[in-house]
């Protein structure tokens, strides 16, 4: 969601003076992530995580594509999942996730590409302080979930979220609030650098990375609404390459975009939406 709207997070105002670099994501062609892959197509929501009554965000699919998790909440938030017993199928009807549940709030979540890690932010007790990373892991796909532990190596005493791992979870791209306003940041074991090839001076924020690491999308707000950029690099020494605006804006009105996920073939997109309502849902597009 965006700054705007978090309290810890992300949703609200006006874009002001971060720490970051004077990097202008809006200055990138407003171009079609193509990537030879071709362009997005139209958004559709995902009915179950798009009721129009509360905010439904960070959704994102398990690897075999038959769990739907997404964080939902008014005031706080809490982990959602769905399931379906095949593709064709409706999705069931989201509930808690007992074994993550918690009394503070659980979102931004990532899950690694053979979906048996899942990486989250949690306000619970425990952390360094604010909301932190928390891991999960599980046996396979048809397991419960283990208790959570703190994740060692890069939270900090303010908010640290969406932490999306790579090269078998042993580098990380995620946002913090460390500097003030949320920026971008990579982390390798306890190494940690910020991104400032990407950061702006607004706020930088929900990103997700391929498993080889050379592929990032995250949500800016440079131009006072959230859109979704993508960038590249050639290797994980490398800094990224200028980011390029994803073309989803289909939507009259005010519109943010933010939560992108991503498919292991990078054909499949799940993103947050905000139509200019209070609520936030979850979209789908492909290509």
């Amino acid at each position: 969601m965006p700054v705007r709207r978090w309290v810890m997070l992300v949703v609200v105002g006006v874009a002001g003076c971060g720490s970051g670099s004077s990097a202008n994501p809006d200055a990138a062609a407003a171009a079609p992530d193509a990537n030879d892959l071709g362009p997005w197509g139209p958004l559709a929501p995902i009915a179950v995580a798009a009721d129009d009554v509360s905010n439904e965000r960070d959704g994102m699919l398990s690897p075999d594509d038959l769990e739907l998790y997404f964080a939902a909440g008014s005031t706080a938030f809490q982990l959602q999942r769905a399931t379906r017993p095949d593709v064709d199928t409706a999705w069931s009807t989201p509930a808690p996730i007992a074994e993550l549940d918690t009394d503070g709030q659980n979102f931004a979540e990532r899950i690694t590409p053979d979906g048996r890690t899942l990486f989250f932010s949690s306000t619970r007790a425990g952390g360094a302080g604010g909301a932190d990373i928390w891991t999960s892991t599980r046996a396979d796909l048809l397991s419960p979930w283990q208790t959570p532990t703190v994740t060692v190596g890069f939270n900090g005493p303010d908010d640290d979220r969406h932490a999306s791992p790579c090269l078998g979870a042993t580098h990380f791209v995620f946002e913090s609030d460390r500097t003030g306003l949320p920026d971008l940041y990579e982390a390798v074991g306890d190494q940690v650098r910020a991104l400032d090839e990407l950061n702006s001076t607004d706020r930088d924020v929900s990103p997700f990375v391929t498993e080889d690491c050379l592929t990032l999308y995250y949500a800016s707000d440079f131009d006072f609404r959230f859109d979704i950029y993508v960038a590249r690099r050639a290797s994980v020494d490398d800094p990224f390459g200028p980011p390029t605006k994803v073309a989803l804006r289909q939507a009259t009105g005010p519109t943010d975009f933010f939560d992108p996920w991503i498919s292991v073939d990078q054909h499949h997109l799940v993103v947050s939406v905000e139509f200019g309502t209070p609520f936030a849902d979850v979209f789908e597009s492909f290509r």
